[in-house]
């Protein structure tokens, strides 16, 4: 009589042991950091990259090799690397020009080797100490790892997302799968992704080498969604891990780092090369391109119509770069259709960001206040409640709409509109442009 009982007690005990147990991938060994070279590329840095080499030096694990390359820095970023790599964070400094593009610097500095891992790293994205073991946890099941990227951290703000693997339509278009500013709850789970920045990633030295590593075809913003489609074609499996996290202060987008041309453009320019190695004819990306420089002048932001047409342009004029991007895909694409999103989904992505942000606003507007009792979920909180007869919203609204019909009665009976407030027209369309731009 005595077992009954604690075999039940056992037997429920199992039951839970669930939630302490660690999904690890059966009769895949552990991945060792020695195995891994972690390669950062490094371009007029100086102002974060004291806060970047302080993560680095923080990691629990460390890589085996951990290797920056200096693109032609104009400011002290050589200085602080070679501080850096004589205080032991760092393994060697090299030292390029600055037209390199961030494709060829990883080339340069693993050139002559053959690392098992090959860990991508940016100047502004700082890792977390457990950053390296946990995507090595990943590795295990995948050939390139993704990480969460999140963004700067603000005073007394929570941390949000900032990218959890990205995908792009067959157009060009960039598909976000996570909820850019969303509050990190740990809410995402691991999934396969098409591709993602290459701030963080974890490449496979087999894959990568079988990949011919990043296509220098495609400038910056864009290459680690060339690199990680080319791998879902040719049948490699590549998946975020949001686990293993990085701070990513995204200088390049945000116009921080110094640079010759819009950040747009390159960006633009490089979602153009991908779009057309795979099949998008000239004339639908010039819809696309002629389309969001009127979003983009619509918008008041002149300065971002000017590099959506430069881009478009420079890819006129390169068709070779497209036409060498396209020799690297195989002939035979293998990447799961569910991978790549429809046409519509960026649009569909806007109207709902857009409702979502009007909702809010009403939300907002009509609520009159929450009590304590209602946030703890007591069902007794505030008695009863009836509804309101007349939503004061709506009755504003109507109001509003009587009153512009009366003012307006007169535009249909041929009578002139005028008053003393009224301001002049402008004498011409180019006139009235201006005054729409300055506000």
């Amino acid at each position: 009589m005595t077992d009954e009982p604690q075999r039940a007690i056992i037997e429920e005990e199992d039951l839970w042991s669930w939630i302490d147990s660690d999904e690890q991938e059966p009769g895949e060994p552990a991945i060792e950091p020695t195995a891994v070279t972690a390669v950062m590329v490094v371009h007029d840095a100086a102002e974060w990259l004291p806060r970047q080499l302080l993560s680095l030096a923080r990691l629990t694990p460390r890589p085996g090799r951990l290797i920056p390359v200096d693109t032609g820095s104009a400011d002290n970023s050589s200085l602080l690397l070679s501080r850096a790599a004589a205080e032991g964070v760092l393994d060697a400094v090299l030292t390029l020009g600055p037209d390199i593009t961030f494709g060829e610097a990883v080339n340069r500095a693993l050139e002559g080797t053959r690392p098992d891992w090959i860990w991508l790293l940016h100047d502004d994205s700082a890792p977390r100490p457990d950053t390296l073991g946990r995507l090595l946890d990943g590795a295990r099941q995948t050939d390139i790892v993704v990480p969460k990227l999140l963004e700067p951290k603000r005073r007394n703000y929570p941390e949000t997302l900032s990218e959890v693997g990205i995908a792009m339509t067959r157009s060009g278009q960039s598909v976000s799968l996570v909820e850019r500013g969303d509050i990190d709850q740990d809410q995402t789970e691991p999934r396969d992704v098409l591709g993602a920045s290459t701030a963080g990633m974890l490449v496979r030295g087999e894959t990568w080498r079988e990949l011919d590593g990043i296509a220098p075809e495609v400038e910056r913003h864009r290459d680690g969604v060339d690199l990680g489609w080319r791998a879902n074609a040719i049948g490699y499996r590549v998946m975020t891990w949001p686990q293993a996290a990085l701070t990513h202060r995204r200088a390049g987008h945000t116009g921080e780092r110094p640079h010759e041309r819009h950040p747009h453009e390159d960006d633009r320019l490089a979602a153009l090369r991908v779009a057309g190695s795979r099949g998008a004819t000239t004339f639908g990306l010039a819809l696309a391109s002629l389309g969001r420089t009127l979003g983009f002048l619509l918008a008041k932001s002149p300065a971002h119509a000017g590099a959506e047409l430069r881009a478009f342009g420079r890819y006129l004029r390169s068709g070779q770069e497209t036409r060498a991007l396209r020799k690297r895909l195989p002939r035979e694409d293998l990447t799961p259709a569910e991978l790549v999103p429809g046409r519509f989904v960026p649009a569909r992505q806007a109207i709902d960001r857009l409702g979502a942000g009007i909702m809010e606003r009403y939300r907002d507007f009509a609520d009159s206040g929450t009590s304590i009792d209602e946030l703890t979920g007591d069902e007794f909180a505030g008695g009863q409640r009836s509804a309101r007869v007349f939503n004061p919203t709506m009755v504003l609204v109507v109001v509003f709409a009587l009153a512009s019909i009366a003012a307006g009665r007169t535009l249909f009976s041929g009578d002139p509109v005028s008053g003393g407030g009224l301001l002049l027209p402008p004498g011409s369309l180019a006139a009235a442009w201006q005054a729409y731009l300055t506000g």
